[in-house]
């Protein structure tokens, strides 16, 4: 926070004071102010005369906070409650009482909790009564209307969307609650669009499987791909529909799994090939060769758990090896 000139210095510390000497905190009253919490002690620290005159006003506002509330000043903040003003804004003011002052008078003087207390009780008669007047009753005339929105629609939201007479959805919610006849009209209004949109809905799903895709997506499988990277290839089916092809699609899970089999073969013929050499270390490569074909992963679209019946491929001795 920027420093303040010595004129407006000089202009504020007089308020201070006498705010302060009415019982309000010091802390509070800068904070009121625009000021930082602690300007007040830069303040006494640069002025030995301001910090005489702050410690005697702290002293007055605690005695006088001491001896009980200012029946002047509370009538004063009782008379602008009652006018409308929220008590949280009238906190801190030039002749109102700060937060601590104010739960003071609550707790301490039986006068001003009563008054306090119809206050309350009439703004919370005005905010029931505002809700009563705004309840909205079930109109059969609006509820013919939605229907037949939706018939159009489909859904809730674009049915109530547009007209400034519908009600809003929660209303809306509360009348099916309320008429079970209405949320039987709403459910089968829904259902039958339902219905009758998804018999004119192209089979695009149907039209996409073709020998041509399915070639694609085994190309991709046997240089060394998965369905996960086929889907994110351009112009590729999702990989839910992958998935759906091959549980529903015997002879496009047959093509998958035989190139997954002849990818996973070729590459152990490379491990355990001429290469790796004969005796013991050899056999070791080999042996652990196979070990990492065995534990290759599962042909897609079986459980996860419990092996695939038969053999997932054959695994050949090179030449020489019985």
């Amino acid at each position: 926070m920027p420093r303040l000139p010595a004129p407006e210095i000089a202009r504020l510390k007089p308020l201070v004071l006498a705010r302060v000497a009415e019982g309000e905190a010091v802390t509070g009253v800068m904070r009121a102010l625009g000021l930082g919490a602690t300007a007040a002690q830069s303040w006494a620290k640069r002025d030995a005369g301001f910090r005489a005159a702050l410690t005697q006003a702290v002293a007055t506002g605690r005695a006088r906070w001491m001896r009980g509330p200012d029946p002047m000043r509370m009538a004063a903040f009782l008379a602008r409650v009652k006018a409308g003003e929220k008590v949280a804004d009238l906190w801190g003011k030039p002749g109102m009482p700060g937060r601590t002052t104010y739960f003071h008078w609550r707790a301490t003087d039986a006068m001003f909790a009563h008054e306090m207390g119809l206050i309350r009780a009439g703004q919370r008669a005005a905010l029931a009564a505002g809700g009563r007047a705004a309840y909205r009753p079930y109109d059969p005339e609006l509820a013919d209307a939605i229907y037949a929105r939706l018939w159009i629609r489909g859904s809730m939201a674009k049915a109530l969307a547009g007209d400034a007479r519908m009600p809003c959805a929660s209303i809306v919610a509360r009348w099916r609650r309320e008429q079970p006849e209405f949320d039987k009209g709403i459910r089968e209004a829904m259902a039958c669009w339902r219905r009758t949109h998804a018999q004119a809905r192209p089979p695009w799903r149907e039209t996409l499987y073709s020998k041509a895709m399915r070639d694609r997506v085994i190309e991709h499988v046997a240089w060394g791909g998965s369905l996960a990277s086929a889907a994110r290839e351009a112009e590729m089916p999702a990989l839910s529909t992958l998935y759906r092809w091959m549980r529903q699609r015997p002879d496009f899970a047959r093509a998958v799994w035989t190139a997954y089999d002849d990818r996973d073969l070729a590459d152990g013929f490379e491990l355990i090939g001429p290469e790796t050499g004969g005796g013991p270390r050899g056999q070791s490569r080999r042996r652990k060769a196979l070990r990492r074909i065995g534990g290759l992963k599962r042909r897609p679209g079986l459980p996860r758990r419990g092996a695939p019946e038969g053999p997932r491929f054959i695994i050949v001795s090179p030449p020489g090896e019985t």
